[in-house]
């Protein structure tokens, strides 16, 4: 991974919570899994790259990446430029493990809003774990 991974799912979530109360669109993409990334260590370990699917990495890329990108833009909408703190993470479904790293969908994160109201929400789709390295894997919310 980037110099951009993090050591720990906790780690992630507060900096993801970070940047979306800064509104910081481009703190929130450097979080999140890059092409490189995408390319090098997922792809050769998902079903999809089999050669008898058929499925091209660069149409894979280009519409996972564009529906993060879309769904991050309704979260900062929705949740962006105004102070949070995590008050708990909730684990979602059991990671998917692919070998060289784990996959963790559905986590909730409460958070205090800065006029002590508590609001639980998603504020990521998935995180992927490499090793000690932790990074957003998408900000789709399912």
């Amino acid at each position: 991974f980037a110099a951009e991974a993090l050591p720990t799912k906790a780690a992630v979530v507060e900096a993801v919570v970070d940047a979306l109360g800064r509104g910081d669109r481009e703190r929130l993409a450097k979080l999140a899994l890059s092409e490189s990334e995408f390319r090098e260590i997922v792809w050769p370990r998902l079903p999809a790259s089999r050669r008898a699917v058929g499925m091209p990495v660069e149409y894979l890329w280009a519409d996972t990446s564009a529906k993060s990108r879309g769904h991050l833009a309704q979260t900062l909408a929705r949740y962006g430029g105004r102070a949070w703190r995590v008050d708990a993470i909730i684990p979602g479904r059991a990671p998917v493990d692919y070998g060289a790293f784990r996959v963790h969908s559905g986590s909730m994160v409460r958070l205090r809003g800065d006029d002590g109201a508590f609001v639980t929400t998603q504020v990521f789709g998935s995180l992927i774990e490499l090793g000690q390295a932790w990074k957003v894997f998408s900000y789709v919310v399912d």
